[in-house]
């Protein structure tokens, strides 16, 4: 058996291509097909019902039949999940369907990615935490571009297919090979509550993991395919792409060399105002200027932001004064309250009846949802260990 931190750097890549090739693969064939928002969004809205629906048992199965277990058992979700593509391409005309077997996909990783991170982010294996976010972010920057590219050159949706099952055939295989951190095979259900007497600041995470939540489902797809809307090109989608997510890398090596903790209200007020006042130029230059300006101010938000809240979530969490693990149920928890936010920007949408033929819901809708993270950040200045930290720091 292989050491755990040997491998799992390879494992998590190759689980983060199947997965980026299933969901890239079908929003730009829904769009290619239709040029419609509509299938898009049933489609989101498909995943994060779903997504919600699996959080509620995904987690204690994570718990009680351990790491491996439940990491294969989302690899072959997965898999399933690109060979009904594959085979059965008429699925793609049922955008609600294919939502609900991504979203079980989904709703099965989440809380193995999350169990792992918590046990890897302290002690011996606190080197890997950040070179598992590094490859994400590659990931990200890579692997969308190259299927734009691919897909453009030989109009061929079904090889990317057979590159997402062969990655994650691949981290199977490696998984069994691998032994993972140890689970304590115990759940507590009322973890997952809003109020218990072991963390008194866990009330203020419920409104904080909702409106992260919605940010989430607004920003799922959307930006995406906005993009693809104005390039009207795929070769030119993926060009884009990867100079944003180059642009990520980037700004996430540099803040935390240049801001601290003690900043969090003052970066993160100032890049929701920035994407707000980007929101509204979106308005009046909507065409790729418009879109250029948008996506480089919401790169900067997303950076300034998730930067801030994974430390304030961690923070709170770490208030816990059980003495079992509850990385399981904390990942079950924040998968809940995100998956309930997620859904409410795509039923708005929905609603709306939204076009990008009327961009004015679209960019009011993208406006109010980038003032969330300043609202979630007021939320947690309100968390006594927050501020005791931050004012800790400041006089440090």
């Amino acid at each position: 058996m292989f050491s755990f931190e040997k491998f799992y750097l390879f494992i998590h890549s190759a689980t983060e291509i199947g997965m980026v090739a299933s969901g890239v693969v079908v929003d730009i064939f829904l769009w290619e097909q239709t040029h419609s928002l509509t299938p898009i969004l049933i489609f989101n809205l498909g995943i994060f019902i779903s997504w919600f629906v699996t959080s509620l048992f995904a987690p204690v199965i994570t718990e009680i039949t351990g790491l491996k277990i439940a990491h294969l058992a989302s690899l072959i979700l997965n898999i399933v999940f690109l060979a009904l593509l594959y085979y059965l391409p008429e699925l793609t005309y049922e955008p609600l369907l294919l939502g609900f077997a991504k979203g079980i996909q989904l709703g099965f990783y989440s809380p193995v990615s999350s169990v792992i991170t918590s046990k890897i982010g302290s002690g011996q294996l606190q080197y890997l935490a950040s070179r598992l976010a590094a490859m994400s972010q590659l990931v990200e920057m890579i692997i969308p571009p190259l299927m734009a590219v691919f897909i453009y050159q030989t109009g061929s949706y079904q090889t990317m297919l057979v590159v997402g099952v062969a990655a994650s055939v691949f981290a199977g295989l490696l998984s069994l090979l691998c032994s993972y951190p140890t689970t304590d095979r115990k759940f507590s259900f009322s973890a997952l509550l809003p109020v218990n007497d072991t963390n008194p600041e866990k009330t203020l995470l419920v409104p904080v993991l909702f409106l992260d939540g919605v940010r989430q489902g607004m920003f799922y797809s959307l930006l995406g395919i906005i993009i693809l809307y104005f390039t009207n090109d795929l070769m030119l989608w993926g060009i884009f792409i990867f100079a944003l997510e180059t642009l990520s890398l980037v700004l996430d090596w540099i803040y935390p060399r240049i801001f601290s903790e003690s900043d969090s209200l003052l970066t993160v007020g100032g890049a929701s105002s920035l994407f707000v006042v980007a929101s509204i130029l979106f308005i009046s230059y909507f065409n790729l200027t418009g879109v250029v300006i948008l996506s480089v101010a919401y790169k900067i938000l997303t950076v300034v932001y998730s930067i801030n809240l994974e430390t304030s979530v961690s923070r709170i969490i770490e208030l816990d004064i059980s003495r079992d693990d509850l990385s399981a149920e904390y990942a079950g928890f924040q998968d809940i309250y995100r998956s309930l936010g997620r859904i409410v920007p795509i039923l708005a949408l929905l609603y709306l009846n939204a076009s990008l033929d009327n961009p004015f819901i679209i960019v009011g809708a993208i406006a109010v949802v980038g003032m969330v993270p300043f609202i979630m950040t007021n939320i947690l200045s309100r968390s006594y260990v927050l501020k005791h930290w931050r004012d800790t720091i400041e006089i440090a």
